[in-house]
């Protein structure tokens, strides 16, 4: 016969239940807040590769025959690195005292041609451009941005454009 109240037993059972479910929305809050960071610092890196190639397109590329594009295919191999801060923006100064709100980007440039491998693509980068005769009248331009995560392999976002006179 049960009288009116909660035997102990029950009310531990209830109690352990209860503890499985907050352990359960514990860790689904740390996944979430996981996967927010990492896509916050994706896209991060990639308004760095962003600001790059345009600043690299507002050169213009050089349109004497001699030395076409020769001021852009001078960036090729090109590597720097910057931080990224919420607080203070893009900077390329090594931060002095520790913050763990900034994020090391290494920003790397490749310019084709000249080429390193199959790096031809398709369409191929040496066709003529509007009618025009010769080889070589279009640049590849390639920009990565690469980072370390806390725990994991180094990622990478990376942006390309094609260039001519």
């Amino acid at each position: 016969m049960k009288t009116g109240g909660v035997t102990m037993l029950e009310a531990m059972v209830s109690m352990a239940i209860a503890a499985i479910g907050v352990s359960g929305v514990a860790s689904l809050v740390v996944a979430s807040s996981t996967v927010v960071r990492r896509t916050q610092t994706r896209q991060q890196a990639t308004e760095v590769a962003r600001r790059e190639l345009e600043r690299i397109a507002a050169l213009g590329c050089n349109p004497d025959p001699a030395a076409f594009c020769g001021n852009i295919m001078a960036l090729d191999g090109r590597t720097s690195t910057v931080w990224l801060s919420v607080d203070s923006g893009l900077t390329t100064a090594a931060p002095t005292t520790p913050d763990p709100s900034l994020r090391a980007f290494r920003v790397d440039v490749d310019v084709d041609p000249p080429y390193e491998g199959a790096e031809r693509g398709s369409p191929v980068i040496e066709r003529p451009l509007d009618g025009a005769s010769g080889r070589g009248s279009v640049v590849n331009v390639r920009v990565s941005v690469s980072w370390v995560e806390a725990r994991g392999p180094r990622q990478a976002a990376v942006l390309q454009t094609r260039m001519s006179p």
